[in-house]
C-alpha cells in the first residue's frame, strides 16, 4: 500500500459546464508535502491553509482496496439501499474532476471523472505502470471530497451529500 509519508504532490483539476451564467467554472486544488502535513492551494479563491496527511492516506487506502463493480453504499456502513435507478439522474451539466498523485520516487497515480452519478462514479484510474481500471468505490469519493475545502467546485456531488 502507498503511504502518505511517500506522497509529493497532489493535484485535482475541477470543471462544471452547464446551463447557467457563467456556463464554464473551473477551480484547482494543489497539495504539496509539508513536513508531517499537506499544504493545500486552492485557486480561485487564492487560499492556502494545512492540512493533515491522514486526509490523504485515507485516498491511497482507498486506491488499494480492489475494483467495485457496482455502488454498494454498505461499504460506507450505510444499511439504506440504493435502487439502481436513483444512481441514474441525467442533468443538463457537465461535472469533471481529474485527479494527479505524485510520489517522491516518480510513481504516480491519475484518476478521472466526468460521471453526473452518486458520488460521482464510477473512476477511470492509472498508474504509472500503465495499468488502468474502473471503480464503484464510493469510500475513495468521500476520500476525495474531504480533501477539499468547503466550498470547492463539485465537492457535494462527490461526496454524495447533492
Amino acid at each position: 500500500m502507498m503511504l502518505a509519508c511517500d506522497a509529493e504532490r497532489l493535484e485535482i483539476r475541477s470543471s462544471w459546464i452547464g446551463f447557467a451564467d457563467p456556463p464554464h467554472i473551473a477551480a484547482e486544488l494543489v497539495l504539496l508535502k509539508n513536513e508531517a502535513a499537506f499544504q493545500r492551494h486552492w485557486s480561485p479563491a487564492n487560499q492556502v491553509d494545512m492540512i493533515s496527511s491522514d486526509l490523504v492516506q485515507q485516498v491511497l487506502i482507498s486506491l488499494s482496496h480492489p475494483p467495485i463493480a457496482e455502488l454498494d453504499l454498505r461499504l460506507l456502513g450505510s444499511s439504506d439501499a440504493v435502487r439502481e435507478d436513483d444512481n441514474y439522474v441525467w442533468t443538463d451539466d457537465y461535472p469533471a474532476h481529474r485527479i494527479h498523485i505524485s510520489f517522491l520516487d516518480g510513481r504516480w497515480i491519475s484518476i478521472e471523472t466526468e460521471s453526473q452519478h452518486i458520488f460521482m462514479l464510477p473512476f477511470s484510474i492509472r498508474d504509472w505502470l500503465k495499468k488502468s481500471w474502473e471503480t464503484f468505490d464510493a469510500r475513495l469519493s468521500v476520500a476525495i471530497a474531504a480533501l477539499m475545502p468547503g466550498k470547492y467546485l463539485e465537492k457535494e456531488r462527490l461526496a454524495g451529500t447533492r
